[in-house]
């Protein structure tokens, strides 16, 4: 048994990756099932391949919940900042959470139900 999504690493809604990581998740561990093909072997390899990017990602939302949920003076130094911030380093930034390789899988053929292409 494995877990994924919030059950297996909840993030807090800072960076708006909770359902993200859920699907990138589900696709991992599709790759590694389709590469093992024995259950142990593929649950181990998808927990490798997912600890260190879903852990940076809950560390860095979890951040920047402290910065701009906590006091007043850490929301108006986080709002200055994100102002000050030049749009390059703002996409950077954001890269670094949205942009990720995931393996590519095989399209399964469906059996034809008798519906007619055009």
């Amino acid at each position: 048994m494995t877990l994924l999504g919030d059950a297996a690493h909840p993030t807090t809604p800072n960076l708006g990756q909770g359902a993200c990581q859920a699907l990138e998740d589900a696709v991992v561990l599709a790759d590694c099932w389709r590469q093992c093909r024995e259950v142990e072997p593929a649950l181990r390899r998808y927990e490798r391949q997912r600890q260190r990017r879903t852990a940076a990602i809950t560390r860095a939302s979890w951040r920047l919940g402290k910065i701009c949920h906590g006091k007043p003076a850490g929301m108006l130094v986080a709002n200055s900042l994100t102002q000050l911030m030049p749009a390059s380093s703002s996409l950077r930034f954001m890269e670094r959470f949205v942009c990720h390789d995931l393996p590519d899988l095989p399209i399964a053929a469906k059996p034809d139900a008798g519906v007619q292409s055009f």
